[in-house]
Formats: C-alpha cells, structure tokens, sequence
C-alpha cells in the first residue's frame, strides 16, 4: 500500500466527518453498534475507492474482523493521515523495509546450511547481504541468491488480488540444481500468496528452446507462448502424414522401417515402390525420387529465404550428409552396413570408426534432422514451431547452405 492511496478529497472527509458524528448517537451493547454501522454506513462509505483500499489494506492484517470493525480501523487510519501525513508516510514507508527485511532474514535462516551462513545485514541506510567467502559458492548460487531476494522483495508489493510476476531470462543461465531452485521459491510464493487469498501468475520471458522447459520444468499447468511467432509454424500436412504412417506402422507390428530406410534416410537404390505402405500422402511420393525431389525443393526454397516445408528441409539436409558419407567408403561391405545402421548418429560413428573424416559440422546439425522427424499427434505444433526456431537462426542457415554448396 502507497501512502498517497489514504489521500481523501473533501467529499470524502465531509462524509467522514458526517459518520463520525452520526456514530455518537448509535446506542446498546458494542455488537449492536455495530450491526448498526453495518446496515447503515458501510455500503455509504464503502463505496468511495479510498475507503475501500484501506478496508482491504486492513483486512490483510485482521482478516476475521467483521466489516464494522474494518471500517472504524479505516477511518482512524484515513482521518489520522488526513492530520499527520508526513508522519503516515514514514511510519507506511518504515513498516514496508521491516516486514520485507524481517521475511529476507527469515528465508535466508533456512538457508544457512546451503548457502554458508550467507545473510542479509544493514550497514547505515543500505539493506544487503554478506558473503564472507565469495570463492565458495557458484555463479549459479549467486544467481539464485540475487534471484530469491528480488522475489521477496516483489512479494511485498503484491497487495491485490490477482498478481503478474514477470521474470525475465533468470532460468536462461542457470544449471539444473540451481533452476530446480528457483522452481521451488517461485512455488513456495505462490503457496504463501494463496494462503493470504491472492492469486499470481508467473510468465517467465526466455529465449530457451520450448523443448526445454517441458524436459525440465515441473511447475503445473505449464503452458509456452510465442511472443513472437514465426510465420509458418505447421510443416506441410503431407510430410506429418508421413511421419504418423511411419508410427502407425510400427504400433500395428508393420514394416515401417521402409519409411525410414528408403524416405527418410539416404539409401543407394531408389528403385523400391512405396506406393503401398505411404497411406494418403501424394501418388507420387510412391516413386522415391519424386519423394526426394520435393525435399531438395524445399531445400532450395529455404536457402533462398522463400516459404518452406521444414520437414523436408530436414531429409534433404539428412539425405546429403549421408549420401556424401556413404561415398566416401570405398569397401562395398562397409557400405552395405552403413545403409543397414540405424538412426544418422549410428552411421555417422560407423563410418568415423572406418577412418572417414566426419565434419563436426554434420553432428552440429543433429538436432535439425533427428528430432523433428519423431513428431506426433500431441508435439507435432510444439516441434515444428521449435524447427523454425531454429532454422531461421541466421547461423544455422549458414552452416546448413554451407554443407549443401560447399561439399563439407
């Protein structure tokens, strides 16, 4: 509470003053009284905004007292600040530093065993905390610190109802122990602000994968917005098609893995009919090369900034890596078990355990082509919204125009 929200207009103070001496005439025990105020003057009084923040002001500290007592509360603070102001003000201004200083101290009582007796102290008009040996905690402890007493700092001048709490990039930098943490104090104030009958809603701005969070983070009801969102954030519906028949075959004990030899992945005969086993995507996909036509499209439009099917993009990025690997192996039998290893990663470690020179750049770029192709009916948004993420990162478009024309 702001000291300048007990200012009281003239109106006000008339109707004050009016109540005041109204009151003096209520006669009977104190419970009458004030089943008279309550019937009579509340609502009449109530109604004004000054009123009613220092009803609610007072109601934090005396939550069961009836709306009569409230109301005498409020009038002696409202008509003792309308005559003392300053002296209001410094006492509102005083009890805020306490109440904060005395819940700082108390949070970091619990802490001393972790935190190497780490605790705030005053030094003249300055409020902060001591570390005796800074070289026996990390930069994530630090950060976390920093981090819980800017949180009770916040918690103090959350005084309504339905409370935002914005935290900007704080997780982006921190380990798992430390962000584990910071989930828990966030947690812990949500609990305490609940308890008081206030609600808040924390939105953490990051510039993390979404990926991230969801392997990461525990908090209920999770929920990631793009506040940004790229401009096309569904891969096309025929390659999503494509990917769920591949899954789809593999539940019902299918061959499935034709998709993935023949499709997916590089192989050297193309010559296989898919037309079978690629449910309702295109016709044409049946025959491979057209199927692999339409990614190396996809390829060429992405690298020239035009609108793409991310997807695609990924198995032609897949295709070139492997293929150029593939060539390079000079004995046909390690050739046939490239073809036969399974996932890239496999046939990349394979074929460096033969003596090829793999270019770091192709497991740089692992994340590009493996993960998007498991996509499914519950991630399917969530993937390729994080795709685009990551295709349009102007690096990434670089390094992947980098292996295509440049034979890396």
């Amino acid at each position: 509470m702001h000291a300048k929200d007990l200012k009281c207009n003239n109106t006000v103070i008339g109707k004050i003053i009016e109540f005041i001496e109204r009151s003096k005439e209520y006669v009977g025990t104190i419970d009458k009284r004030h089943d008279k105020i309550e019937q009579d003057d509340f609502d009449l009084l109530n109604k004004y905004p000054v009123v009613s923040t220092a009803i609610n002001y007072i109601k934090g500290s005396y939550p069961i007292d009836r709306n009569a007592k409230l109301l005498l509360r409020a009038i002696r603070l409202l008509t003792l600040y309308y005559r003392q102001n300053k002296a209001i003000e410094d006492r509102i201004e005083y009890a805020k530093y306490k109440a904060q200083e005395n819940a700082c101290r108390d949070l970091f009582k619990t802490l001393r065993n972790t935190w190497k007796n780490i605790e705030p102290h005053r030094e003249k008009d300055k409020y902060s905390l001591k570390i005796n040996d800074v070289q026996r905690i990390s930069n994530g402890e630090r950060d976390i610190i920093v981090f819980i007493a800017n949180l009770y700092k916040a918690k103090g001048l959350m005084t309504k109802d339905n409370n935002i709490l914005i935290i900007d990039e704080v997780f982006d930098y921190l380990d798992d122990a430390n962000m584990m943490a910071a989930q828990f104090y966030i947690t812990d104030l949500i609990e305490q602000l609940k308890s008081a009958g206030k609600n808040i809603f924390p939105i953490i701005l990051s510039h993390l994968n979404p990926d991230y969070y969801n392997q990461h983070y525990s908090f209920k009801d999770l929920k990631v917005y793009y506040l940004c969102p790229l401009p096309q954030p569904h891969a096309s519906d025929n390659m999503i098609k494509l990917l769920r028949k591949r899954k789809e075959l593999a539940k019902a004990g299918g061959n499935s893995d034709d998709i993935s030899k023949y499709m997916l992945h590089y192989h050297n005969d193309y010559s296989q009919d898919m037309s079978g086993k690629i449910g309702a995507c295109p016709a044409e996909w049946g025959r491979i090369d057209n199927f692999k036509k339409y990614c190396n499209k996809q390829m060429d439009n992405y690298l020239a900034n035009k609108e793409y099917d991310p997807l695609a993009v990924c198995v032609a990025l897949r295709e070139i890596i492997e293929g150029r690997i593939y060539s390079s192996l000079s004995d046909p039998a390690h050739k046939d078990e490239f073809i036969k290893k399974h996932g890239t990663p496999n046939k990349l470690n394979y074929a460096d355990e033969q003596g090829i020179n793999v270019p770091e750049i192709y497991y740089l770029l692992g994340n590009i082509y493996n993960d998007p192709m498991h996509v499914d009916n519950k991630s399917n948004k969530l993937i390729t919204q994080t795709l685009y993420s990551r295709l349009e990162n102007a690096t990434v478009r670089n390094m992947i125009k980098m292996v295509k024309d440049h034979g890396i």
